[in-house]
């Protein structure tokens, strides 16, 4: 069916909807949170008829696009935000915790695009603010009814209007310019292929000037071919068709030569012609290239903008005051990395609340304030980076616990951590496993966010630093490119197949002899300056068969290097540096060992490129992986062989009284490889306890005879269990639950509403 032009035009409408709504729910949220801090007087009646505003507005585009559950929740909000222009009603701390709360709720409905105003989300945050109202309506709920409204045409009157002229900026959706930016950076190929081809007619020129100038100032036949001729024509016995067959060889040899002297002069043209058009196609397609990067440019604001309500509800939920402070939002940085880096500054303003941050009660201890600090400030590195710093007033990092952690995850040992400086110390917390928390719970306390963060921000071509004190609280400092740029890689060859190794991550190219590999405390190294450095053959880190013999020559090896350590790489041939234009392997291979992407050469190859974190990451003795080397006599190897320690089955005792529960958690072990045992309440599980051996608990709490509270108690008092992990699987919410599970005594504890199967198996091979 065709849709009709009524059907085109509302679906307009509902896109122009959606994109106009999410600015205005910014601006609420803004506008709420500067309220809380806001005394009374004009200004704090400024930001309220602003907000009012702002509701209003939302409200009458619901009803226009038929948006029912956002107009059935913003009503009641504009509602009390009237009562607070009329002085009715103060913007205490508890009605802007319920409008901040309600309007995320507006923007969940949004996103989940829910319009019915029945449905339960609706009711939920409608009924809270209806409450309010009533309490708060000092002439009662007929009066109120009474109150005039302001009309939407009105309110449309006192909105300010623009002075941009409205086709001097246009809305575009950022897949289209994702899109634009793809072709653009497609036509880098095209860059190289005519560099490539400048090339092979320069050469080809070369080859026939050297060829021509051998055949016309050296060529014996040709002189020989002369004399003979001229010496025929001396002789009378020779016959004139004999002469004259002659005489036509060698004009035809004059006419095609002189054939040849124009082809060798065309192509010296079009070598030149060629140059230009290389020269002229490098300078369009690189100011065509730079001019669409800037359309990416968005102000950190447009991502960052939401933090402060995260801020806000969650240090409500886990009981801290906390003053966050936001500044750099006008800088741009390209969308696509502002995409990747907000997940990453969410998880570290997540860990610096939850477990970063004290409790009133324990910072005026401490003799802190009881108010903490938390801001995040973005500057300009230069032209091309941009500086984010995370920054708090809390406890810090304890290097002792990491070093405790670190030497209990098995990241290092303690003669490892004595010649290690506190700072380097405390910067293996972004090590995967590895966590300074106590306790494992939705928001933190797995040990692999900060792991994850390090390797995005390295993956976006920026840099993470940890700065942090006892007593002044942590500092992350984060940096990364303005825009998302092409690579520079130098392609090496490795067992006849052609990779690109990233330039920023080589540190340098050289030869080495058999003779300069030697093994220490099982690993074949070299020495580089004063450093001594692991080596390995890249084929074999790779999986690669050799074709040809290894030879006794010199061997090229490539030092890459970074914060987190370094590896010499034993390839076949390092061949050139050039500009490369990274893609991705797509959604069906999202992870392949050693290689984070692939680019195409000029002349239409793919080429891999090669994952330096990956490399460096499985060559160190502290990620669980060890080396295995020979030196072949006579053939000139050096071979350093990385590979993981297997892991063997573990028992896992599954405890909850709903068989449902029981059933669905023993599938997700079982799949990931566990052995799996139930049990129906607490009591039985402690029988099991006595009798087999298991390497992990996962219990429910609300259960018969024995509830999880008491069976994890039980367990820490037995002597021979008191080490064994709990997990806590359960229905209960509150902040109470949780803390009664932590001084229970469990390791980690998830809430089933927000359950998730990749979370809970992560904790899970943390413990075992």
């Amino acid at each position: 069916m065709i849709p009709s032009k009524t059907d085109e035009l509302a679906l307009k409408l509902k896109e122009a909807f959606a994109l106009e709504a999410q600015e205005q729910i910014k601006r609420v949220c803004r506008i709420l949170l500067e309220l809380e801090n806001q005394p009374e007087g004009t200004e704090q009646q400024q930001l309220i008829e602003q907000c009012f505003r702002e509701l209003h507005n939302i409200k009458g585009s619901a009803r226009a696009v038929d948006f029912g559950s956002i107009e059935a929740i913003c009503h009641p909000m504009e509602d009390l935000l009237l009562l607070m222009k009329k002085k009715q009603l103060a913007p205490s701390q508890e009605l802007l915790d319920l409008l901040v709360s309600s309007i995320c709720v507006v923007e969940q409905l949004l996103r989940c695009g829910e319009k019915d105003r029945n449905t339960p989300v609706c009711d939920s945050a409608r009924e809270p603010l209806l409450a309010f109202y009533e309490r708060a309506q000092p002439e009662g709920p007929e009066q109120a009814a009474k109150t005039p409204q302001p009309s939407a045409a009105s309110a449309r009157e006192n909105v300010p209007q623009s002075n941009v002229d409205e086709f001097e900026s246009v809305r575009v959706p950022g897949a289209k310019l994702d899109q634009l930016m793809q072709q653009v950076e497609e036509m880098l190929a095209v860059k190289a292929m005519s560099k490539q081809q400048f090339v092979a007619i320069s050469e080809m020129r070369l080859d026939l000037d050297d060829w021509s100038q051998s055949w016309f100032n050296n060529n014996s036949d040709l002189k020989t071919a002369r004399f003979v001729l001229e010496k025929i024509k001396a002789e009378a016995g020779r016959s004139l068709q004999e002469q004259q067959a002659l005489c036509r060889l060698l004009e035809t040899i004059d006419l095609n030569s002189d054939k040849l002297k124009k082809l060798i002069s065309d192509t010296s043209k079009i070598a030149s012609l060629s140059d230009d058009f290389a020269h002229s196609t490098a300078s369009a397609i690189g100011a065509l290239s730079e001019e669409a990067r800037r359309l990416l440019l968005m102000p950190c604001s447009s991502a960052f903008d939401g933090f402060p309500v995260l801020v806000r509800q969650l240090a409500r939920e886990l009981g801290k005051d906390i003053e966050f402070s936001f500044s750099g939002g006008n800088i741009e940085i390209d969308k696509r990395i502002l995409a990747e880096l907000k997940d990453s500054l969410v998880h570290i303003l997540r860990n610096a609340i939850d477990h970063g941050i004290e409790t009133p009660q324990k910072r005026l201890e401490a003799g802190k304030n009881s108010r903490a600090k938390l801001s995040l400030v973005i500057e300009h590195r230069d032209g091309k980076q941009v500086e984010l710093r995370i920054s708090d007033d809390g406890c810090g990092v304890d290097p002792d616990r990491v070093s405790v952690n670190a030497i209990k995850a098995g990241i290092a040992n303690a003669e490892d951590l004595s010649k290690m400086s506190r700072q380097d110390i405390c910067m293996l917390i972004f090590s995967s496993s590895l966590s300074t928390s106590t306790v494992i719970t939705e928001i933190s306390g797995r040990g692999i966010g900060l792991a994850i963060v390090h390797e995005k921000i390295r993956t976006l071509g920026g840099r993470i630093r940890l700065d942090t004190s006892c007593k002044e609280g942590t500092t992350f400092t984060i940096t990364v490119p303005v825009s998302v740029a092409t690579a520079r890689g130098v392609l090496v060859k490795v067992a006849s197949e052609t990779y690109v190794v990233p330039t920023k991550a080589i540190e340098k190219a050289i030869r080495v002899t058999p003779a300069d590999v030697s093994p220490v405390d099982g690993f074949y190294t070299i020495l580089s300056g004063d450093n001594v450095v692991p080596i390995c053959r890249l084929d074999r880190v790779l999986g690669l068969q050799r074709t040809e013999n290894a030879s006794s020559q010199l061997l090229h090896v490539l030092i890459l290097g970074s914060e987190t350590g370094r590896l010499a790489c034993i390839v076949d041939e390092v061949k050139e540096e050039q500009e490369v234009l990274v893609k991705s392997l797509g959604a069906l291979l999202p992870r392949v060992p050693y290689i984070t992407g692939v680019t195409v050469l000029g002349e239409g190859k793919l080429v891999p490129i090669l994952n330096v974190s990956d490399l460096l990451a499985n060559a160190r003795l502290h990620t669980r992986v060890f080396a295995e080397g020979v030196i072949a006599e006579g053939a000139g190897e050096a071979l350093a062989r990385v590979q993981p320690i297997p892991s063997s089955n573990k028992r896992v005792l599954v405890v909850d009284d709903t068989m449902t529960a029981r059933i669905l958690l023993r599938n997700i072990l079982e799949s990931s490889g566990f052995l799996t045992t139930t049990a129906h309440d607490g009591e039985a599980a402690f029988e099991l306890l006595q009798k087999e051996p298991f390497d992990l608990v996962v219990t429910d709490i609300e259960m018969p005879n024995m509830n999880g509270f008491e069976l994890t108690k039980k367990i820490r008092r037995d002597e021979r269990l008191a080490t064994l992990p709990v997990i806590i699987v359960t229905s209960l919410t509150t902040a109470e639950d949780r803390e009664r599970g932590v001084a229970a005594g469990a390791n980690a504890y998830f809430v089933k509403s927000s359950f998730d199967q990749s979370n809970l198996m992560e904790v899970v091979k943390t413990f075992i």
